[in-house]
């Protein structure tokens, strides 16, 4: 825990007023997912991913997502070798630990779709071969809000694979005084020597101890989702496995053993309110996602 404790302190005096922002990109590292940031431009997004991926001593690689960018470019692709006579295999950015996406919805639909095996099982498939990815391969990905020009929406089975979806918003008027005063502190940093310390922490949180109760309380919570009439599509079964292991790695953050119910109310709108889908009436209404989260954690009997 103390090396955990240096790398959030360290991100805190690197991104002023985003604290909250922070644990919660940690409590998707922790839990062994995919973690999307969404925001508009100028607050830090890309700048969190890139500084996570040196302080855990990862390999990493950047990609940004355009409109031209094909499938091939995060894949890989066979080359022919004229002088060999035979293919030899050019690997895409997918072959690394920690991939930073930045503006993941600026690319078509087709690309997105190259990330779904990679991000499920952890492999990629190139004309009929399978390759394995490294255990630890995660994606940080940004994106700016839908309404921004040239943006595309994100699949749903896309939506799905990302573990949590962090809203990154502007700092506040005294944080950004601070800012611009120039308190940030970027101290001195030695990343964790052993290049499996990520691996070793989500192990650790795997074991975090769960009462039948609270897995109780995150079931009923999902089905719920799929029966409010404001919802035409509800949380799925990996979405209720994401929010047991995430509820798991806030606790792990918080230094316990074990899950309470806070745990969970603490994490379900950053893990849940982006794989829901309202109905069109519900959107004219101008209810949110968020707002059908919170209407679940009214409605779910919390246990004692």
């Amino acid at each position: 825990m103390e090396n955990l404790n240096r790398i959030r302190e360290h991100l805190r005096g690197c991104l002023i007023g985003q604290e909250k922002v922070i644990d919660q990109l940690l409590v998707g590292l922790l839990a062994g997912g995919h973690i999307l940031l969404e925001g508009p431009p100028g607050v830090g997004k890309t700048f969190l991913a890139k500084t996570i991926s040196s302080l855990l001593n990862c390999s990493y690689q950047r990609l940004q997502f355009t409109a031209d960018l094909m499938p091939s470019d995060l894949t890989g692709v066979n080359i022919w070798n004229p002088l060999k006579g035979e293919f030899f295999f050019r690997q895409g950015v997918l072959f690394t630990e920690l991939l930073l996406g930045d503006e993941l919805n600026r690319a078509p639909p087709r690309t997105q779709s190259a990330l779904l095996e990679a991000m499920e099982e952890r492999k990629v498939s190139v004309d009929g071969v399978t390759m394995e990815l490294s255990p630890q391969f995660t994606v940080i990905a940004t994106q700016n809000p839908y309404d921004f020009e040239g943006t595309y929406t994100l699949p749903e089975a896309q939506c799905d694979r990302f573990l949590l979806c962090v809203p990154v918003h502007y700092p506040s008027k005294e944080d950004s005084r601070k800012l611009l005063m120039g308190c940030s502190r970027q101290s001195p940093f030695s990343p964790p020597c052993d290049p499996n310390y990520l691996l070793s922490l989500r192990q650790k949180v795997k074991n975090v101890h769960v009462e039948h109760v609270v897995i109780d309380y995150i079931n009923d919570m999902i089905h719920t989702s799929r029966e409010l009439p404001e919802i035409a599509l509800g949380a799925s079964p990996r979405a209720a496995l994401m929010l047991l292991r995430g509820s798991q790695a806030h606790a792990f953050l918080q230094a316990r053993e074990y899950v309470t119910p806070e745990d969970v109310q603490s994490v379900a709108s950053i893990i849940l309110a982006h794989r829901l889908k309202l109905t069109p009436e519900a959107q004219v209404e101008g209810l949110t996602a968020s707002r059908c989260v919170d209407k679940l954690l009214e409605t779910a009997a919390i246990p004692r």
